[in-house]
């Protein structure tokens, strides 16, 4: 004798098996005619542009010196200026003096020394070291790559600390004539940093 479950059963009785069996054989052929929704790609490539800005920083200072005296000028680029992305190009420092003693046919000595420190690179070239005793003046300079584009890694950065030591020593013709010269120093920075828009 057969399992009930592999006997023949009445239409009415089949009618919930036959109606699962369509569902099945729709979901199926709708699977396999209807094609998967690919994923669409857009292109959000935004056109950036960049340029580099330069900006000039000048610091003056007027010392009032003595024979054998030494007067440093100190000019600090704080953090500030690195966390705007400013780098120093180029350093220029010009000492001038004139012999300011009546009837004094000998100009004084004077000497500047140049330095900087950044957690940068070193300067390209450099002349960190000057003097004049005929009353001429003195350019201390440092300066990193010279381009319009540059490398800002291969540049000095912040923070940054420049200072100009100076030196004088008396040369008088005349006797306890000249104790005292004014140095004037000017220090000229250029500065680049990368600008995007």
């Amino acid at each position: 004798m057969l399992n009930q479950l592999f006997t023949f059963k009445s239409v009415k009785e089949e009618r919930p098996f036959l109606t699962f069996l369509g569902v099945c054989l729709v979901v199926v052929m709708l699977n396999v005619s209807v094609d998967p929704v690919s994923p669409q790609t857009i292109d959000s490539t935004v056109d950036i542009s960049s340029s580099y800005e330069n900006t000039t920083m000048v610091e003056s200072a007027s010392l009032d010196m003595n024979d054998g005296g030494v007067e440093a000028v100190v000019l600090e680029l704080n953090q500030n200026w690195s966390d705007d992305g400013w780098h120093v190009k180029s350093i220029e420092v010009v000492l001038s003096y004139e012999e300011t003693a009546f009837a004094d046919l000998d100009c004084d000595t004077v000497s500047g020394a140049l330095s900087l420190t950044s957690n940068g690179q070193e300067p390209d070239t450099s002349t960190a070291e000057g003097a004049s005793s005929d009353c001429s003046d003195i350019v201390l300079s440092m300066v990193w790559l010279d381009a319009d584009e540059p490398d800002l890694s291969l540049l000095a950065s912040m923070p940054a600390t420049v200072q100009v030591d100076v030196e004088l020593s008396v040369d008088s013709t005349v006797p306890g004539n000249d104790d005292e010269e004014t140095v004037n120093v000017d220090i000229e920075l250029q500065l680049t940093r990368l600008v995007q828009s």
